[in-house]
């Protein structure tokens, strides 16, 4: 799958902006606050509906317009070609997306349409944060590549969102302990069901980073890890989250809210045998955190047969040479690439197809890198 065209208006610091893209790696280089990062953005909100950097679309917006689009035309493995476009509005704070000019009124219709990877900087929080940046990392590739777990983890979410209102309500009396009883039933099947998904997206991302990814001296491992509140025997997980319920449930009233399930579990992420979070270097978690999300693309090409689009922001800060020509290395297993820096410099052992020079939202393509 290639990004043939992107066309931006009134999005972020550009007006009126047609990006051509290489079907390879493509560069854009500049200033601090130039706009490269709102490139990225740009073409992760087409394919995801939302941003990576805010949670408001309003924010999106070019200083005192009331709207902004994104088009991208997309070819496909089968050179089918696709047009995508979105247009938030600030007037009615809606969102309106069509798929070669006919409305799509579902946003869920482009789940796995436009698959991408992302890269930016914030993403070593993935390694140094909380457990809810692992679970998330490990859900998102789910719902964007598994329909089934997009639908079990909407479920789930419904189910605990209804439990905590019955735990409240127990507290204040207005219900007793067997009203709570079929939720749970509800509650353990879904949760079972949602941890395997993720120990075999797991199993299937150790085998892609440690087989073809990684050199042999360097070992990374993602475990699965079930919140436990002391020793419960966890080996069957029926079992477990039975007693569970027996052993927390006045815990649960008191605080009233579930306190089990695959929204408290951790991923664990070492380097060499050793917790990354708390042993390893920032170039080693920078690092780690790259061929993470490189192992993401390559599973996103084995389960949906489509090469995905690899966004790289700043990639290459904190990384010495020799990382950054290992990173360069693995990218002969994607198709097109799409990198920011703020100088050449930064890539200079890094063959680039295409290269953009970004100044004050405008964008030079005259340059190409032979």
């Amino acid at each position: 799958m290639n990004l043939n065209k992107l066309e931006l208006i009134n999005f972020r610091n550009y007006d009126k902006q047609i990006i051509n893209f290489s079907t390879n790696i493509n560069l854009f280089y500049g200033g601090n606050s130039s706009g490269k990062t709102n490139i990225i953005e740009a073409i992760y909100y087409i394919s995801t509906v939302k941003s990576f950097r805010c949670s408001e679309d309003i924010f999106l917006l070019k200083n005192d317009c009331d709207f902004f689009q994104i088009s991208a035309d997309i070819t496909y493995e089968n050179n089918i070609n696709k047009k995508y476009c979105i247009e938030y509005n600030k007037i009615n704070n809606k969102k309106n997306l069509k798929i070669d000019e006919k409305k799509i009124y579902r946003f869920n219709e482009l789940i796995g349409k436009i698959p991408l990877v992302l890269f930016s900087p914030e993403h070593i929080l993935l390694i140094k944060n909380e457990p809810q940046l692992r679970r998330k990392y490990i859900d998102n590739i789910l719902i964007n590549t598994d329909i089934e777990y997009y639908n079990l983890y909407n479920k789930f979410i419904k189910i605990v969102y209804q439990r905590n209102s019955i735990l409240k309500l127990i507290k204040e009396n207005k219900l007793n302990k067997k009203n709570i009883e079929v939720l749970n039933i509800q509650l353990k099947d879904l949760s079972i069901k949602i941890i395997e998904h993720r120990k075999k997206i797991i199993d299937n991302l150790n085998k892609i980073i440690n087989l073809k990814l990684v050199e042999d001296d360097r070992k990374i491992e993602l475990k699965y890890c079930i919140k436990k509140f002391d020793k419960i025997n966890n080996d069957n997980l029926e079992i477990y989250f039975q007693d569970f319920f027996e052993k927390y449930i006045e815990n649960e009233i008191v605080r009233c809210a579930t306190l089990i399930g695959p929204h408290r579990d951790d991923i664990e992420i070492y380097l060499n045998d050793k917790l990354l979070k708390y042993y390893g270097s920032e170039g080693q978690q920078r690092l780690s955190c790259i061929i993470l999300k490189l192992a993401e693309g390559l599973y996103i090409k084995e389960k949906l047969n489509v090469y995905p689009i690899v966004l790289l922001d700043d990639f290459t800060s904190e990384l010495d040479e020799t990382n950054k020509i290992f990173i360069s290395k693995i990218f002969g297993n994607f198709k097109q690439i799409i990198i920011t820096t703020t100088s050449k410099e930064n890539i200079k052992n890094i063959r680039v197809d295409k290269c953009f020079f970004v100044e004050n939202g405008r964008i030079n393509d005259n340059e190409q890198d032979k």
